[in-house]
């Protein structure tokens, strides 16, 4: 019986123990974010994140060389969430992210690496802006 009784307290002191570690690590998690915030606040301020946002649509022109050779040379239109992307390259080839698909004209064009091309610049280019 004296054994069961130890047992017991043993639990007990365990689960109020891990009780207490998990309070500890939510309040440091909180302790982090109150940290992290301002500096969030204050970047986005910077940028003047608000006046971005109100934009309905932002363009860039973009001239990626890798390698010694040109990967891309074109304009890129986005909207500010990201939901709708066209990409219009020096060759003339039009690439649209409409929120699903990635169409291309002309559709006989040989373009390889549409999506990425469609979907990642616009995503880095806005991620440097907010």
């Amino acid at each position: 019986m004296r054994n069961l009784v130890v047992l017991i307290a043993l639990v007990f002191a365990s689960c109020s123990s891990q009780k207490e570690n998990k309070q500890e690590e939510s309040l440091q998690s909180s302790a982090v974010a109150e940290q992290v915030n301002p500096v969030i606040k204050s970047i986005q301020e910077a940028h003047n994140l608000d006046a971005f946002m109100e934009e309905r649509i932002i363009s860039f022109d973009i001239n990626l060389i890798f390698g010694g050779n040109e990967r891309l040379d074109a304009r890129i239109y986005s909207t500010t969430t990201s939901s709708k992307v066209l990409v219009e390259n020096s060759e003339n080839t039009r690439l649209l992210f409409d929120g699903n698909e990635i169409w291309i004209h002309p559709k006989d064009s040989l373009y390889d690496g549409a999506r990425f091309d469609a979907l990642t610049w616009s995503y880095f280019f806005m991620a440097l802006l907010s």
